[in-house]
């Protein structure tokens, strides 16, 4: 999938598939100094409807940023996930 429309289409028709779910699975996460910034690292797995609409599993490994962007709050700055898998 290229572009917002794109994306925006087919995850909306992954959604609507039925037992739809995502897991994450963190095997490390570190705020390391002040906490400012911090990552989690980890396992994911997520199922979606393939090109011929049969079910496909998709996993692998995903690595979060994290900054600091508020009182109490932090906000992903960056997500990079590597299929192993598909």
């Amino acid at each position: 999938m290229v572009g917002f429309d794109e994306i925006r289409a087919g995850m909306a028709k992954q959604f609507r598939m039925c037992g739809f779910k995502i897991t994450w699975e963190p095997t490390r996460t570190e705020f390391p100094g002040k906490g400012d910034v911090g990552f989690a690292v980890g396992r994911y797995e997520v199922p979606f409807a393939g090109d011929d609409d049969e079910p496909v599993i998709e996993n692998g490994t995903y690595l979060t940023t994290w900054q600091h962007s508020g009182f109490r709050t932090r906000s992903a700055f960056f997500e990079a996930y590597l299929m192993t898998n598909y």
